[in-house]
């Protein structure tokens, strides 16, 4: 009796030893296992471990795999990559970056805890991610689950746009808010959407810049990383596109199944589909077509390809990493798809969307801009300096430029049908008096018509907005011509071609052209200019309203003309408005030709009758104009005599109203003054 007991008693102490010793085991290995240090994996493998998709993210929910992304692979393993400060992303949309951006922070919390920071284009955006993206992988991944908790209720230390986890903090900021971007520093820096951001912060700049700052602490020391992802937008303003040309340009080669070719896969190059006998369309034939050995590929050909594929840098001189994701790289994208997608685009809005989104590539504005070899062909073969017939004004548009001034003398008939006469090139420096004396003999020449009259420059304009403005002043208010004017673009983008008030001072006189530049709408000239020249070539002697002649000059002539197109820019505020740009290095031509159509506008040339253009048209100048060499001099320029108070007029008065103009018009034809 006694040794059963005994051996009940001893069992029982045993047990409760052996429990003993196992829970003191766990407990120090767990307390040991704060200072074990993690594991060696890479991004990716961790990604495979521990990300699950949830069913309201994917329409293949479950642990992640990379079975059909193989190209995410090197992308997420730069992120872990010490050696690298910045990854940048160029993408089309719907072809796993989310996942991408949780794997990201999950790593980063898990093998080196610090303050992350994922910044989206707006404040609301950073909430939307927070509720939408996070907390559903919190709840279903276990490993998140662990480290960033369930959902609990808001306190200081855990909100919407603030993760608390055990070694850091997750931060969620807008690009909009500037506090949130320049308050602490940063460890691990996330940034999706870029190409939404706002140009400026508030009033503290660059979003992408203030951000970057924050992380300069930890980067001195090679911790932490900054990642930047985004779908491109316009060429000229996309954020993704600058930092992808930063980089070392990673392009995606797609091994042909056929030919075994390296094809970067671009839909206007690989895509292919066929007409029916009356040129319609047919996108349910699309197929992928390799431009090496002519082999095609179907969907699930194009898919097994990629996945065969190879990052390639282009630039591998640039520390930088930078990663180009195209459409044609999707495994969810397909050939007929895109192809209606892309027949279904109509307007110039959805082309950009289908460029953008589907297919990953910024977007050039095809600003409308005339074809300067259709104009160089359609030249005319009348006389150069020499007035054609019908035309009863002459004007004259002047460019100064640092060596040289660029002149052309523009006629003008009825509705604003034009010739150019002549176009001239002054060589000298402006600031000497050599090359204005060049202009002075210019003005004052005599112009042959090819109806038997005589012209003489009704009005002359002189761009001062740009180089030797003083001297543009000096040498206008030297000769005290009124119909000499100092002109400069304005900066409004709708502002009329000539303005209809004359400046004045603040005694409330008005200040006459030669002591002020006029401003001219220099952005609604090039409108009409671009619409004139889109005009079909008119029939030999049958009259063509705005309609512009050019003799025989160079082909140089035409690409200055057609220098500029208009496009779309974003200010600094993020508001979208016109603009015009300049597509080559030389515009004189435009310049000077701007110049004339303002001068035009001054004369009121556009509201004259059929009386005053008959009376224009056959009107002789006076048989002994002043030449310029019997002028007498001002200081250091050549000046016209003053003009008689009882002599008729020859010049119209700068400033002038509409009414004015046309009594001007009136007499001056009447006397023969022009």
């Amino acid at each position: 009796m006694r040794c059963t007991s005994w051996r009940i008693l001893k069992s029982r102490v045993t047990t409760k030893i052996r429990t003993a010793h196992r829970a003191t085991k766990a407990s120090l290995s767990r307390a040991l296992g704060a200072f074990r240090p993690p594991d060696r994996v890479s991004v990716s493998e961790w990604a495979c471990r521990h990300v699950v998709l949830p069913p309201e993210e994917t329409a293949t929910p479950g642990r992640y795999r990379l079975t059909q992304h193989r190209f995410w692979e090197e992308v997420l393993d730069a992120w872990g990559d010490p050696a690298l400060d910045d990854v940048a992303i160029k993408k089309c949309s719907q072809v796993g970056w989310t996942t991408l951006i949780m794997a990201m922070i999950g790593y980063a919390a898990d093998t080196d805890p610090g303050r992350i920071m994922m910044v989206l284009p707006t404040v609301e955006d950073a909430e939307d991610a927070s509720k939408e993206r996070l907390e559903p992988l919190f709840e279903i991944a276990p490993k998140f689950r662990e480290m960033f908790g369930l959902r609990k209720s808001r306190t200081g230390a855990n909100t919407i746009t603030s993760k608390r986890y055990r070694g850091g903090v997750l931060k969620l900021v807008g690009a909009n808010a500037p506090r949130a971007l320049a308050s602490r520093p940063v460890k691990w820096l996330l940034m999706d959407e870029v190409g939404r951001f706002p140009m400026s912060a508030g009033k503290e700049g660059d979003p992408v810049q203030l951000a970057r700052k924050r992380t300069d602490t930890f980067r001195r020391k090679r911790l932490g990383k900054r990642a930047y992802g985004s779908s491109p937008g316009m060429e000229r303003s996309c954020r993704i596109s600058a930092l992808y040309e930063e980089g070392d340009r990673r392009l995606w080669l797609t091994p042909c199944p056929h030919c075994k070719a390296d094809l970067d896969l671009d839909f206007f190059k690989h895509i292919h589909w066929d007409k029916d006998e009356n040129g319609k369309h047919r996108p349910e034939t699309a197929v992928c077509v390799c431009d090496h050995c002519g082999g095609v590929m179907s969907d699930w050909e194009r898919v097994a390809a990629v996945q065969r594929g190879r990052w390639v840098a282009q630039s591998p001189e640039k520390p930088m990493r930078s990663y180009w994701v195209k459409g044609l790289m999707s495994p969810s994208a397909t050939h007929v798809a895109l192809a209606r997608k892309w027949l279904a685009c109509t307007t110039e809005e959805q082309r950009q969307t289908f460029y953008n989104t589907e297919l990953g590539e910024t977007w050039r504005e095809r600003g409308e801009k005339p074809d300067a070899e259709r104009l160089y062909e359609r030249r005319e073969t009348y006389q150069r300096g020499i007035v054609p017939a019908g035309a009863g004004i002459l004007t004259l548009g002047v460019d100064v430029q640092r060596d040289r001034l660029e002149a052309t003398a523009i006629a003008w008939g009825r509705g604003l049908e034009n010739w150019t006469v002549d176009h001239f090139v002054l060589m000298g420096d402006p600031d000497r008096d050599e090359v204005w004396l060049q202009l002075d003999e210019l003005r004052g020449r005599l112009w042959d018509s090819e109806a038997g009259a005589t012209f003489r420059v009704a009005a002359t304009g002189i761009d001062s907005g740009g180089l030797s403005t003083q001297r543009v002043y000096a040498y206008c208010m030297s000769r005290r011509d009124r119909s000499l004017y100092a002109t400069k673009g304005s900066s409004t983008f709708m502002a009329p071609m000539w303005p209809q008030r004359p400046p004045k001072r603040k005694n409330g006189t008005q200040v006459w052209g030669w002591n002020k530049p006029v401003e001219i709408g220099v952005s609604l000239i090039k409108r009409e200019l671009h619409a004139a020249l889109s005009l079909p070539k008119p029939e030999p002697g049958v009259p063509a309203p705005r309609y512009c002649h050019f003799p025989e000059l160079d082909r140089e002539h035409f690409e200055q003309l057609t220098a500029e197109e208009e496009i779309t820019r974003k200010d600094t505020r993020g508001f979208s408005h016109r603009a015009w740009h300049l597509t080559r290095a030389r515009n004189e031509a435009l310049d000077t030709w701007a110049i004339n159509r303002a001068l035009a506008e001054m004369l009121g040339l556009a509201r004259w009758s059929d009386r005053q253009w008959d009376a224009a048209v056959g009107k002789a100048a006076p048989d002994q104009p002043p030449p310029p060499s019997e002028t007498r001099v001002r200081p250091s320029m050549q000046a016209e005599p003053p003009r008689r108070d009882d002599a008729p007029p020859t010049r119209p008065p700068p400033q002038m109203s509409a009414r004015e103009r046309s009594r001007f018009a009136r007499r001056v034809v009447g006397q023969g003054g022009l």
